[in-house]
């Protein structure tokens, strides 16, 4: 079962990575084959490679 305390922290991780555009940091919070979709119903990015160039090339950053 998920702890969730674990969660909250992993996803506030997240946000706060996402929010400093800190590509690195929002992966270190993938597995190797992890994959994200954005927006839900869109494409999936399978894969570290997948995902890093899909936060590589889109700034989600709340401005």
């Amino acid at each position: 079962m998920v702890d969730p305390q674990n969660m909250r922290t992993a996803m506030e991780q997240h946000v706060a990575s996402v929010s400093a555009g800190d590509v690195e940091a929002i992966l270190s919070l993938y597995a190797e084959d992890g994959s994200c979709q954005v927006p839900v119903g869109g494409p999936v990015y399978e894969g570290i490679d997948a995902v890093r160039a899909f936060y590589s090339l889109n700034d989600l950053r709340v401005v």
